[in-house]
């Protein structure tokens, strides 16, 4: 594919890009404070909390950058390593990738959601911003710091002198979209009654993570956040709403055009792949 990218390996960690995933991490806690005020006690609380997590992860992204650098993975557009000119490509192939994702996983993710009522469901634009935050946090998380934790031991365990094989960054990138599905438990107590749906929670979100890995390798740290970042808000504020709650010819609509952008994502990518 034209849009993928290839990071140098053994780079030095830059405090630039440190601080920059801190920032966007705190963007991120603050866009979701709307949609945690509606739960908590208030909007002050959540302030300090946000503020205080983002201080405290510094010394974490520094790891998890420090660990991407090791195995020549990383965040290609922060660190300036992403051409221009190579900028549209990356665009439409993380688009056309995350739309299949969308896709696949659609009946999955309405399944999960049965069970929410409309009465106790949040307003769409505070679920958008939410959004941010997951995408941010979360592979931050996921993906740049246990990810490249799990290739970074790989490494080292096959004494590859070089790039980290295939096979060890399929390890690494399984054992993180396993933790990532687990991780979205959310401390919910076990009982038989919920398994069907804890399996349906799991394996939902260990397929995306898979996804989200995958772009991670091969397209870099920005196309992980942006792929979360669109899946969840459009399977929140407009999947759930139009397929729970929406009339049928909404629901035939939406399909529709979740069709046709599957259409043109298969398209794009197979032309990319040709020119």
């Amino acid at each position: 594919m034209k849009g993928e990218i290839e990071l140098p390996l053994d780079r030095e960690t830059s405090w630039r890009t440190v601080l920059t995933l801190a920032l966007m991490q705190l963007l991120g806690n603050l866009a979701a404070i709307p949609l945690n005020a509606s739960s908590v006690n208030g909007v002050t609380e959540s302030l300090f909390s946000w503020f205080f997590w983002t201080f405290a992860s510094i010394l974490i992204i520094w790891v998890a950058v420090f660990l991407s650098g090791k195995v020549g993975l990383g965040a290609p557009i922060i660190e300036g390593y992403l051409p221009r000119e190579k900028r549209p490509d990356w665009i439409r192939e993380v688009a056309s990738f995350t739309t299949f994702g969308i896709l696949v996983t659609l009946p999955l993710y309405l399944s999960i959601n049965m069970g929410i009522t409309k009465t106790t469901y949040p307003p769409c634009w505070q679920l958008v911003l939410a959004s941010i935050q997951a995408g941010v946090r979360e592979e931050i998380f996921s993906r740049l710091l246990l990810m490249s934790l799990f290739i970074f031991v790989g490494k080292q365990l096959t004494k590859d002198d070089a790039r980290p094989n295939n096979r060890t960054i399929w390890v690494g990138t399984i054992l993180s979209a396993a933790i990532f599905g687990l991780a979205h438990f959310d401390n919910t107590p076990y009982s038989p009654e919920i398994l069907v749906p804890l399996l349906g929670i799991f394996t939902g979100n260990a397929l995306l993570g898979l996804l989200f890995g995958w772009l991670y390798w091969r397209y870099g740290l920005e196309a992980a956040m942006l792929s979360h970042f669109l899946f969840d808000a459009v399977g929140s504020a407009l999947v759930v709403p139009v397929y729970l709650w929406g009339s049928l010819v909404s629901r035939i609509t939406l399909s529709l055009v979740l069709i046709l952008f599957g259409i043109v994502s298969l398209y794009q990518l197979k032309h990319n792949r040709l020119t």
